[in-house]
């Protein structure tokens, strides 16, 4: 009876066999008639889970994963091998799941960094790059301007150019003065100035493909609409 008891609380041939000096046939013989019995978790030697602790854990692995957390993470912090967390997990993906990606994405549409977002979700920054990626692009995390308020990036905008073109005008004072200069020196303009210069200027003209305003027609087109034709841009 005290074998039949154990091996219902999990103990396996070979343990019972051992607590009891005598041969697991010995065992097996007297106990196979009164089975079927579960599976065993404890060994000689050494302690396997139950189906039910194995099915938590895998319950578990998957939260992670879908919350983005690696593979090798999980497995790390588990103490198992890596293809333990993945074909336990591999099934019930796809991982991280869509509903945290859309959080990332309004997060970095929202201009938080992705070491924040990663530092917030316990995952590596790599991962919330590579998921968000596919949605983007975002505007650089930081304080925005006030709305009708441009600076080099808002007049390339504006003009159809490239920010580095505009960075020349400024440069060359080809641009009307700005209307403030921050302390770190960053000119701003108000975007009604921007436009009304763009709307009267004699400086610059308008490319009849794409609409952008430009010193010269004929080497924006060679460096933008034709790139290998100009080794330089010259707008």
């Amino acid at each position: 009876m005290d074998w039949l008891a154990r091996r219902h609380d999990g103990e396996s041939i070979a343990l019972i066999a051992h607590r009891a000096g005598v041969t697991p046939d010995t065992v097996k013989v007297a106990t196979a008639k009164y089975g079927p019995f579960p599976r065993a978790t404890q060994h000689l030697g050494r302690t396997i889970a139950s189906d039910a602790t194995l099915d938590a854990r895998a319950r578990r692995w998957v939260r992670q994963r879908r919350a983005g957390r690696t593979v090798t993470d999980i497995a790390r912090d588990a103490g198992v091998a890596h293809q333990t967390v993945s074909a336990a997990t591999i099934e019930h993906g796809p991982f991280p799941s869509p509903d945290v990606v859309t959080a990332w994405v309004e997060d970095r549409r929202h201009g938080r960094t992705i070491a924040a977002i990663a530092y917030e979700w316990t995952v590596r920054p790599a991962t919330v790059r590579n998921a968000t990626r596919p949605h983007g692009p975002f505007r650089t995390p930081g304080p925005r301007l006030p709305d009708g308020v441009v600076g080099v990036k808002g007049i390339a905008n504006l003009a159809r150019v490239t920010a580095p073109t505009v960075s020349r005008w400024v440069a060359n004072g080809v641009l009307p003065a700005p209307d403030f200069v921050t302390a770190r020196g960053r000119p701003l303009w108000l975007q009604f100035t921007v436009t009304r210069w763009l709307a009267s200027t004699k400086t610059l003209a308008t490319c009849p493909e794409c609409g952008a305003r430009c010193l010269s027609v004929i080497h924006h087109r060679q460096a933008h609409l034709d790139p290998r034709s100009s080794p330089k841009r010259r707008n």
